[in-house]
């Protein structure tokens, strides 16, 4: 505890989540875009909640577009500007994808590097107020099941994505606002939706309640991952 609260500071015991009915946040437009079989596992993690005496509240969450641009720019500005201050003279020998987000880094103004971290400003704000009333929220990792190794686009809702878009599409929005967020494995319903292997499903919890987010989701994890 005493290393915890050095590498973090905002852990103690306020936010420490009791062995009692967890209220779990559910954001359905945030995820409305995922292959009908993750939509099908969160309906069926939701009603096993219920089932155990947990409490579901309706909460709003940015769409995964909203804040994404904010993200792109945020971390390629910085990812440029370190590169070019300690190794400027590597470029070449970086992969292609790590070689063209800092190219693209290197042509975003300060001015839109500052617009975007006022975005992110926005973007704490209205994650903030959705995690207020309860112990997380609870959302698909991934809009789609796992890609092939081989693929470069894959089908999301609608539109074809690039496959390192699609992946992080429901996980750069925390990503951007800083708020903990615990991947786990849904086993308990895979098999019923003919999925090869288990969905990921994340529990987003409050900013700087790290250990808090650490207990909800050890407690889901019994409830969904059998």
């Amino acid at each position: 505890m005493l290393v915890q609260s050095i590498l973090d500071p905002g852990i103690d015991g306020e936010h420490v989540v009791e062995d009692k009915p967890l209220r779990i946040g559910r954001s359905i437009a945030f995820y409305e875009d995922a292959e009908e079989s993750i939509k099908n596992v969160a309906e069926l993690c939701f009603q096993q909640f219920e089932s155990l005496g947990h409490e579901i509240v309706d909460v709003q969450v940015p769409t995964p577009d909203k804040y994404s641009s904010a993200h792109l720019k945020i971390i390629a500005y910085e990812a440029a500007e370190y590169h070019m201050r300690h190794f400027p003279d590597n470029l070449q020998s970086y992969s292609t994808g790590a070689k063209n987000g800092i190219e693209y880094g290197s042509h975003i103004s300060k001015e839109q590097y500052e617009d975007a971290r006022r975005e992110q400003e926005r973007a704490r704000r209205e994650i903030d107020l959705a995690v207020e009333g309860v112990d997380c929220i609870f959302l698909p990792t991934m809009p789609i099941d796992v890609p092939l190794r081989s693929a470069e686009t894959v089908k999301v809702g609608s539109a074809t994505m690039g496959v390192v878009g699609a992946t992080i599409r429901y996980t750069a929005l925390f990503n951007v606002t800083g708020h903990p967020t615990v991947a786990l494995p849904v086993r308990a319903f895979s098999d019923a939706n003919d999925m090869e292997l288990p969905p990921s499903f994340q529990v987003v919890g409050k900013r700087n309640a790290d250990l808090s987010i650490l207990k909800v989701a050890q407690r889901i994890e019994l409830y969904v991952s059998r």
